[in-house]
């Protein structure tokens, strides 16, 4: 669980980001945070995940470990990581690509109550 920042990949997954906004089905690898949001913790047991900063700043928790992000930033999520985004700034936009992508609406689950305790979430 890396967060790069790297001016060649920042730069390619900024052009990605762009095309992915007008494609009729792009939406759905992109979304945006408010200060006002309560992104839940969430793990894909079987998904690794790539996700780029567009926009803003904010704290992303892998596995309970806090780390600040920000726009340009690339952060790389194996499969099994407690995820947790928070925006600090107006608006945080993540631009996310899941490996593999088939199949991943459904690998998505929302940790709470006793699983807090199970994958230790803090």
């Amino acid at each position: 669980m890396n967060i790069i920042k790297n001016k060649e990949l920042g730069e390619f997954f900024r052009h990605s980001f762009k095309l992915m906004q007008s494609f009729e089905h792009g939406r759905r690898y992109y979304h945006t945070l408010t200060k006002e949001d309560n992104s839940p913790v969430v793990i894909r047991k079987n998904t690794d995940q790539i996700t780029y900063v567009a926009e803003g700043s904010g704290t992303v928790y892998l596995d309970g470990k806090e780390q600040k992000i920000k726009a340009g930033e690339t952060i790389l999520i194996v499969s099994g990581t407690t995820i947790r985004f928070v925006a600090s700034s107006e608006k945080l936009t993540l631009f996310h690509i899941h490996i593999p992508d088939t199949g991943r609406e459904n690998d998505r689950q929302i940790l709470e109550g006793k699983d807090f305790n199970y994958y230790k979430v803090k």
